[in-house]
């Protein structure tokens, strides 16, 4: 995610948040996935998203996330 040129002080520390979300749900999801590469995305992603919701990190990012750990898992 990149920050536009004009974006407030309120926008900027809520992408900030997320950005910070977004890598720990993607960091947690890598270590679950290599300790059990046939869990479900969908459960993983359930599961991350109840953890890490407190930073204001919706259910389709943190789908997204979790995905983006699957594919560097493939790597």
């Amino acid at each position: 995610m990149s920050i536009p040129y004009k974006a407030s002080t309120e926008g900027r520390s809520v992408l900030t948040r997320w950005r910070q979300g977004y890598g720990a749900i993607v960091r947690s999801a890598c270590q679950a996935l290599r300790r059990d590469p046939s869990t479900p995305l969908k459960v993983l992603t359930s599961a991350l998203y109840d953890r890490h919701r407190s930073n204001g990190i919706d259910h389709w990012l943190a789908h997204c996330a979790v995905l983006d750990a699957e594919i560097s898992q493939m790597e």
